[in-house]
């Protein structure tokens, strides 16, 4: 994926987020270093914790599933 350009933490960045707070510095702190609020930096370590160095990687924004999706015969008509 493509960072954007005036993304605060690139994949890179999260893993330094990371490597900080584990060395034993307070989120707050991390926080505060890399010019990101405390949630961003739970929510890195979250993923780091959940999924490892994969879970910093971008992934997309896409939904899932749809609240409504399109009903079966609509999309049949649309496929003739």
């Amino acid at each position: 994926m493509n960072i954007h350009q005036n993304a605060r933490l690139t994949p890179s960045g999260r893993e330094r987020v990371v490597r900080l707070v584990r060395s034993g510095l307070a989120p707050k702190v991390v926080a505060a270093t890399m010019g990101v609020c405390a949630k961003t930096v739970r929510k890195w370590m979250a993923r780091f914790e959940a999924e490892g160095v994969a879970g910093l990687q971008d992934c997309s924004s896409r939904p899932h599933s749809l609240h409504r999706p399109t009903p079966a015969a609509t999309q049949a008509a649309i496929v003739r």
